[in-house]
């Protein structure tokens, strides 16, 4: 079970009321939308008791706390892997860890085995995001520009017990600043991207200058055979690594050997 806080913020103090979520215990915060001068935050806990107690704490913001509701379908999953074990309720987003692109995005990453930052875009229901962070990546982000999407990540996480960095904001306008940069947060190590070649294209460029050295992206999303096509979008990477089930293929992507 998982539980949802949401509050309405003053753009001048979203880091603030960020910081103090954090600390009462939130498993991730997601910037849903803005009106204004004001932006909605949305906070997963694991329990109701956190959930309730951060929402007293910041009434003076509306905050509201909340039971994840249950949808009809699909139904939550689990999803199983050598030391892991990932609850996932999809809800209302796209995604789910039994389509063949999902599980090779998820098996590439889990072999790649990233223990620094991770970006998941286009995270749906934040499978990969989660299973990043379970084993043992950190910083992880997720975004995703359905706040439907995003919602159902900080859900999904806070099921699971993991932190997630999660926004709704496009790869090419998420903030890139110096302290960022520096803390890593914003540089990564892996970027996984489970999405249609048609989607990917525009932003493989972005998602390349977003590597540290010696990072890897892993995709997924396209059909059998298709691999070089997909690898051309990356110019200046190598492509790694070929796998493919069923009529789907993925690979790996990366400036070194």
């Amino acid at each position: 079970m998982s539980w949802l806080v949401r509050l309405w913020v003053p753009s001048s103090e979203v880091d603030q009321v960020s910081a103090d979520l954090w600390t009462m215990g939130t498993t991730g915060i997601a910037e849903m939308e803005r009106d204004g001068t004001k932006v909605k935050l949305v906070a997963g806990f694991t329990t109701q008791g956190q959930s309730t107690a951060a929402a007293d704490s910041l009434r003076q913001h509306q905050a509201v706390s909340e039971k994840v509701p249950p949808w009809p379908t699909p139904e939550p999953e689990t999803i199983v892997r050598p030391g892991l074990s990932i609850e996932i309720d999809a809800g209302r987003a796209f995604g789910h860890g039994r389509h063949p692109t999902t599980e090779l995005a998820l098996d590439l990453l889990l072999t790649l085995n990233p223990k620094g930052p991770v970006l998941d875009l286009g995270c749906g229901t934040g499978v990969l995001a989660i299973a990043a962070a379970l084993n043992g990546a950190s910083p992880v982000v997720a975004l995703d520009i359905d706040p439907i999407a995003v919602e159902r990540t900080v859900a999904n996480a806070a099921t699971n017990g993991v932190e997630l960095e999660t926004s709704t904001v496009p790869l090419p306008d998420f903030p890139l600043h110096e302290q960022a940069t520096e803390q890593g947060t914003t540089l990564f190590e892996t970027i996984v991207a489970n999405m249609l070649p048609v989607e990917l294209e525009p932003l493989a460029g972005e998602m390349a200058e977003r590597l540290l050295p010696g990072g890897r992206i892993v995709v997924s999303g396209f059909l059998s055979g298709h691999h070089q096509r997909v690898a051309d979008f990356f110019p200046t990477l190598r492509l790694l690594g070929v796998r493919e089930q069923g009529d789907w293929g993925g690979l790996v992507l990366g400036s070194g050997n």
